[in-house]
């Protein structure tokens, strides 16, 4: 009888907390709506200069591993910092292989955004929200592949504990 009242008394407790987790109020934004607006470097072979992070030509199988390191190299990302940026540049012809930027502006009152050539159009794949990770890989599948691709750009809004809490997608093609 006691094992199924430890039974009962752990789930309760973890119901009651992930409610709690989970239906507390959003905090006011203190950004602009949109964090691709205002950082004034191009899409080429180097990392932003006033991006805080990690830029790594990769499979992208291994972009857990590039995610570790980012956090790795910044283990405290300052708490006025409220978007971080992955940019996907010279994506290779199998899909297989990109130059990955990983970080967030240096001056975190700057939001973050990537002005690529006049040549570049920009397609939202997903807009702002929270979306699961299978919802972010299927916007990758809205790609359209036989353009070529100037870069994918993920903005991720953290929260006030400095954890993801929403997404937004897009893509540059070249034309």
């Amino acid at each position: 009888m006691k094992l199924l009242a430890s039974i009962t008394t752990t789930i309760l407790i973890t119901g009651v907390i992930w409610s709690a987790v989970t239906l507390q109020p959003a905090t006011a934004e203190t950004a602009p709506a949109t964090a691709l607006n205002n950082l004034t470097s191009s899409l080429n072979n180097e990392k932003p200069d006033s991006v805080t992070g990690v830029s790594k030509t990769i499979h992208l199988q291994e972009l857990p591993a590039l995610w570790h390191q980012f956090y790795t190299d910044n283990p405290t990302i300052p708490s006025d910092v409220n978007t971080l940026i992955v940019i996907y540049q010279q994506i290779d012809k199998s899909f297989t292989h990109a130059k990955v930027t990983i970080g967030y502006a240096q001056d975190a009152k700057q939001s973050l955004s990537v002005q690529l050539s006049v040549d570049s159009t920009r397609q939202v794949l997903l807009p702002k929200g929270q979306h699961s990770a299978s919802v972010l890989e299927q916007a990758w599948h809205q790609i359209d592949f036989h353009q070529p691709i100037s870069a994918v750009v993920e903005v991720h809004y953290l929260n006030q504990h400095g954890l993801p809490d929403s997404s937004e997608v897009s893509v540059y093609y070249e034309q």
